[in-house]
């Protein structure tokens, strides 16, 4: 996995994303 630029609004984007989608995932398993 290749780190994440702070400076590039896609990455930090795409990382907001997927951990929005984690936190519902454990949401909804827990």
């Amino acid at each position: 996995m290749s780190p994440v630029s702070p400076d590039d609004p896609y990455e930090r984007k795409r990382v907001k994303v997927l951990d929005a989608e984690m936190a519902y995932i454990e949401a909804g398993e827990g």
